[in-house]
């Protein structure tokens, strides 16, 4: 039995490696062959850094057809570093943008300001308690999902809280819970995309106007 089986063994083993080389070498030709051209050739993005930490980048069409589109993203500003619950989203919500579990992404270069979240707050608040009342059952199915899996994690349970809070906490958030979130931000935490047509000098100068004030990493506090 154990002469059968080795020699079973033996014969096995050179089919199947023989196997996974053939479907590797397959697998590669198609992913190669799958791509684009305009993709595999597209010009790479052009890249600056502002002072503070600030990252802006753009890939803007040669001929200049075309319209433009700009993206913000303040990275370690979302639902995960909320201290209340809500805040993230009412902070989104007042510079027109959407929040995420870490981030906050905007459709536009928008200045970091707290006034606009703090001087509207009441309607803010309303306008998200009115939001979450109509979630869907999948949204809260993923906050609970969140809830669960986070409860005992290394962070604390900061990563099982609600993407835009919930009805109890919305309610409780403050002047100086927005503000406090937002006094987080460092140049680090700031990314400007630009796409379609354009200037990348313009769009730094834009950064540099918006976000140029922001302090570096080095001088500010750590969101979260």
């Amino acid at each position: 039995f154990y002469y059968h089986l080795t020699m079973t063994m033996l014969l096995v083993r050179p089919v199947v490696r023989t196997s996974a080389r053939r479907m590797s070498t397959v697998a590669a030709s198609t992913v190669s062959s799958d791509v684009q051209s305009y993709i595999s050739e597209a010009p790479a993005a052009t890249v600056s850094t502002l002072g503070n930490g600030v990252t802006v980048a753009s890939l803007y069409n040669a001929d200049g057809s075309g319209s433009g589109y700009t993206t913000v993203r303040l990275s370690g500003v979302g639902s995960r570093f909320d201290s209340v619950g809500g805040e993230a989203a009412i902070l989104a919500s007042s510079m027109g943008g959407v929040v995420g579990r870490e981030h906050i992404s905007l459709s536009s270069i928008s200045s970091l300001s707290a006034d606009a979240a703090t001087s509207n707050l009441d309607a803010l608040k309303g306008n998200l308690s009115c939001k979450l009342a109509g979630l869907s059952y999948e949204s809260q199915m993923m906050d609970h999902l969140h809830s669960t899996a986070y409860q005992n994690g290394p962070t604390g349970n900061s990563l099982g809280n609600a993407l835009e809070g919930s009805a109890e906490s919305v309610a409780s958030v403050s002047a100086d819970d927005v503000a406090s979130l937002l006094g987080g931000v460092n140049g680090t935490n700031v990314v400007v995309v630009g796409t379609g047509n354009g200037s990348h000098e313009k769009l730094v100068a834009e950064a540099e106007k918006a976000y140029g004030s922001l302090s570096g990493a080095s001088g500010s506090k750590a969101v979260g």
